[in-house]
């Protein structure tokens, strides 16, 4: 029985300090719970750092790749706006027209006909 005196005497003085052994108990699991939450972020923060080095790796990966891909969409505005361009520029050029004279042609097929009738045997 003194183990009982003992307890209702520690409830009795708990309870005008103002505390419960509910409160206590409740207070006690919060604190193990924060202890695992707690140890869960250690967790996380070692793999993190563990993976750190390959992470950034692969950032700075798709970071050059990202610029790659900019620097050929650009590179082929400004070909296929200057394509167009001169495409513009050479078609409001005028035209030079060159003329061909055929008489010297059509001279010396008439000669062969004439020769070529004359000869019939």
């Amino acid at each position: 029985m003194p183990v009982m005196a003992a307890s209702l005497l520690q409830c009795d003085a708990a309870t005008q300090f103002g505390f419960s052994i509910e409160k206590i108990y409740n207070d006690m699991h919060v604190t193990e719970r924060e202890k695992v939450m707690s140890q869960e972020k250690v967790n996380k923060y070692k793999e993190e750092k563990a993976n750190r080095q390959q992470a950034m790796r692969k950032e700075r990966m798709m970071s050059f790749v990202r610029k790659a891909v900019l620097v050929v969409v650009a590179a082929a505005l400004v070909g296929w706006i200057g394509h167009s361009a001169v495409v513009t520029y050479i078609n409001a050029q005028p035209r030079q027209v060159a003329e061909v004279n055929f008489d010297a042609v059509s001279n010396y097929l008439t000669e062969l006909e004439s020769n070529h009738d004359g000869h019939d045997h």
